[in-house]
Protein backbone atom coordinates (compact mmCIF):
# COMPACT_ATOMS: atom_id res chain seq x y z
CA UNK A 1 0.00 0.00 0.00
CA UNK A 2 2.59 2.34 1.09
CA UNK A 3 4.39 1.94 -3.00
CA UNK A 4 1.39 2.34 -4.32
CA UNK A 5 0.43 5.41 -2.83
CA UNK A 6 3.71 6.86 -3.19
CA UNK A 7 3.49 5.67 -7.15
CA UNK A 8 0.27 7.28 -7.26
CA UNK A 9 0.86 10.52 -5.11
CA UNK A 10 -2.19 9.86 -3.37
CA UNK A 11 -4.01 7.73 -0.15
CA UNK A 12 -4.33 4.30 -0.30
CA UNK A 13 -5.79 1.61 2.32
CA UNK A 14 -5.90 -1.56 2.64
CA UNK A 15 -8.67 -3.06 4.27
CA UNK A 16 -8.84 -6.88 5.29
CA UNK A 17 -12.72 -8.39 5.66
CA UNK A 18 -11.42 -9.85 8.41
CA UNK A 19 -9.83 -6.55 10.38
CA UNK A 20 -13.48 -5.11 11.47
CA UNK A 21 -12.65 -2.07 9.51
CA UNK A 22 -15.64 0.07 8.63
CA UNK A 23 -14.00 0.82 5.34
CA UNK A 24 -14.44 4.47 5.57
CA UNK A 25 -12.08 7.09 3.82
CA UNK A 26 -12.14 10.57 4.49
CA UNK A 27 -11.72 11.12 0.38
CA UNK A 28 -14.57 12.91 -1.32
CA UNK A 29 -14.20 9.57 -3.65
CA UNK A 30 -12.70 6.42 -3.42
CA UNK A 31 -12.43 3.17 -5.52
CA UNK A 32 -12.77 -0.08 -3.59
CA UNK A 33 -10.64 -2.80 -5.76
CA UNK A 34 -11.48 -6.38 -4.18
CA UNK A 35 -7.84 -8.47 -4.29
CA UNK A 36 -9.64 -11.79 -4.60
CA UNK A 37 -8.91 -14.62 -7.27
CA UNK A 38 -12.06 -16.03 -7.49
CA UNK A 39 -15.96 -15.33 -7.80
CA UNK A 40 -16.53 -16.72 -4.43
CA UNK A 41 -19.22 -15.32 -1.76
CA UNK A 42 -16.83 -12.95 -0.88
CA UNK A 43 -16.69 -11.04 -4.23
CA UNK A 44 -20.62 -11.52 -4.99
CA UNK A 45 -21.91 -10.75 -1.45
CA UNK A 46 -19.65 -8.86 1.05
CA UNK A 47 -17.80 -6.66 -2.04
CA UNK A 48 -21.40 -5.60 -2.55
CA UNK A 49 -22.81 -4.84 0.60
CA UNK A 50 -19.42 -2.80 1.88
CA UNK A 51 -20.34 -0.66 -1.32
CA UNK A 52 -23.62 0.05 -0.48
CA UNK A 53 -22.43 0.29 3.35
CA UNK A 54 -20.01 3.41 2.31
CA UNK A 55 -22.43 4.83 -0.32
CA UNK A 56 -25.15 5.41 2.75
CA UNK A 57 -23.03 7.47 4.60
CA UNK A 58 -22.71 9.71 1.95
CA UNK A 59 -19.53 8.57 0.26
CA UNK A 60 -18.68 8.30 -3.27
CA UNK A 61 -17.47 4.65 -3.91
CA UNK A 62 -16.53 2.63 -7.59
CA UNK A 63 -15.90 -0.69 -7.11
CA UNK A 64 -13.52 -2.07 -9.36
CA UNK A 65 -13.82 -5.63 -10.69
CA UNK A 66 -11.77 -8.34 -8.71
CA UNK A 67 -8.16 -8.77 -9.22
CA UNK A 68 -9.25 -12.52 -10.60
CA UNK A 69 -11.26 -11.10 -13.35
CA UNK A 70 -8.46 -8.64 -14.98
CA UNK A 71 -6.54 -10.92 -17.54
CA UNK A 72 -3.42 -8.77 -17.12
CA UNK A 73 -3.46 -10.34 -13.59
CA UNK A 74 -3.43 -13.91 -14.95
CA UNK A 75 -1.08 -13.10 -17.84
CA UNK A 76 1.31 -12.15 -15.50
CA UNK A 77 0.50 -15.52 -13.19
CA UNK A 78 0.66 -17.80 -16.80
CA UNK A 79 4.43 -16.29 -17.23
CA UNK A 80 5.30 -16.62 -13.56
CA UNK A 81 3.96 -20.45 -14.30
CA UNK A 82 6.44 -20.32 -17.44
CA UNK A 83 8.90 -19.81 -15.43
CA UNK A 84 9.21 -22.56 -12.91
CA UNK A 85 11.48 -25.04 -13.02
CA UNK A 86 10.73 -27.42 -15.68
CA UNK A 87 11.01 -30.51 -13.66
CA UNK A 88 7.65 -32.08 -13.33
CA UNK A 89 3.93 -30.60 -13.88
CA UNK A 90 2.67 -28.04 -11.54
CA UNK A 91 -0.59 -27.82 -10.08
CA UNK A 92 -2.30 -24.74 -8.88
CA UNK A 93 -4.18 -25.39 -5.74
CA UNK A 94 -7.16 -23.55 -4.18
CA UNK A 95 -9.25 -23.92 -1.28
CA UNK A 96 -12.07 -26.18 -1.68
CA UNK A 97 -15.23 -24.63 -3.56
CA UNK A 98 -18.97 -24.66 -4.01
CA UNK A 99 -19.94 -25.82 -6.93
CA UNK A 100 -21.35 -23.41 -9.66
CA UNK A 101 -19.79 -20.99 -10.93
CA UNK A 102 -16.61 -20.72 -9.10
CA UNK A 103 -16.06 -24.53 -10.49
CA UNK A 104 -16.52 -23.06 -14.07
CA UNK A 105 -14.37 -19.92 -13.24
CA UNK A 106 -11.57 -22.43 -12.61
CA UNK A 107 -12.09 -24.54 -15.49
CA UNK A 108 -11.81 -21.46 -17.38
CA UNK A 109 -8.68 -20.39 -15.94
CA UNK A 110 -6.71 -23.93 -15.93
CA UNK A 111 -7.24 -23.68 -20.18
CA UNK A 112 -6.31 -20.83 -20.06
CA UNK A 113 -3.07 -21.17 -18.00
CA UNK A 114 -2.74 -24.50 -19.61
CA UNK A 115 -1.95 -26.19 -15.78
CA UNK A 116 -4.23 -28.39 -14.29
CA UNK A 117 -5.81 -26.78 -11.14
CA UNK A 118 -6.46 -29.02 -7.71
CA UNK A 119 -8.07 -28.49 -4.88
CA UNK A 120 -6.21 -28.19 -1.68
CA UNK A 121 -8.34 -30.90 0.41
CA UNK A 122 -7.49 -33.68 -2.31
CA UNK A 123 -3.70 -32.70 -2.96
CA UNK A 124 -2.41 -35.52 -0.30
CA UNK A 125 -4.86 -37.73 -2.38
CA UNK A 126 -2.23 -36.81 -5.56
CA UNK A 127 -0.62 -39.93 -7.47
CA UNK A 128 2.25 -38.98 -6.94
CA UNK A 129 3.90 -37.09 -4.67
CA UNK A 130 7.08 -36.37 -7.10
CA UNK A 131 4.03 -35.59 -9.83
CA UNK A 132 2.87 -32.20 -8.97
CA UNK A 133 4.60 -29.19 -7.81
CA UNK A 134 2.15 -26.98 -5.89
CA UNK A 135 1.87 -23.53 -7.00
CA UNK A 136 -0.39 -21.61 -4.29
CA UNK A 137 -3.21 -19.68 -5.67
CA UNK A 138 -3.31 -17.39 -2.84
CA UNK A 139 -2.24 -14.16 -2.87
CA UNK A 140 -0.74 -13.87 1.01
CA UNK A 141 -0.34 -16.04 3.28
CA UNK A 142 -3.20 -18.75 4.80
CA UNK A 143 -3.95 -22.24 6.19
CA UNK A 144 -3.38 -23.84 2.92
CA UNK A 145 -0.20 -22.38 2.12
CA UNK A 146 1.54 -22.53 5.42
CA UNK A 147 0.62 -26.63 5.39
CA UNK A 148 1.96 -26.67 2.00
CA UNK A 149 5.12 -24.86 3.48
CA UNK A 150 5.98 -27.16 5.79
CA UNK A 151 7.02 -29.85 2.97
CA UNK A 152 7.29 -27.82 0.04
CA UNK A 153 8.59 -25.00 -1.22
CA UNK A 154 5.60 -22.81 -2.23
CA UNK A 155 5.42 -19.24 -1.91
CA UNK A 156 2.21 -17.37 -2.02
CA UNK A 157 1.21 -14.97 -5.26
CA UNK A 158 2.81 -11.74 -3.74
CA UNK A 159 5.90 -13.80 -1.93
CA UNK A 160 6.79 -14.06 -5.89
CA UNK A 161 8.94 -10.83 -7.01
CA UNK A 162 7.28 -10.73 -10.61
CA UNK A 163 3.68 -11.08 -9.53
CA UNK A 164 3.76 -8.71 -6.46
CA UNK A 165 5.54 -6.23 -9.04
CA UNK A 166 3.50 -6.96 -11.17
CA UNK A 167 0.02 -6.31 -8.81
CA UNK A 168 2.01 -3.03 -7.83
CA UNK A 169 2.14 -1.69 -11.59
CA UNK A 170 -1.27 -2.74 -12.45
CA UNK A 171 -2.92 -1.23 -9.57
CA UNK A 172 -0.49 2.02 -10.32
CA UNK A 173 -1.60 2.26 -13.86
CA UNK A 174 -5.61 2.38 -13.05
CA UNK A 175 -6.40 5.67 -14.22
Amino acid sequence: AETLARIRSSPVQLDALTSGSDFSSSLQSSWLIPLFLLPGSHVRHDIPSIRRTVRSRGEDVTSLPFLGAWPLWWDLVGRDLRLQPKSGSVTLLHHPLRPGLANRFLDSLSHRLGFPLMAFDCWSERPSPDEFRPYPLALAPNRMTDALQASDDSPTLLERPLLRQGLIDLLAALP
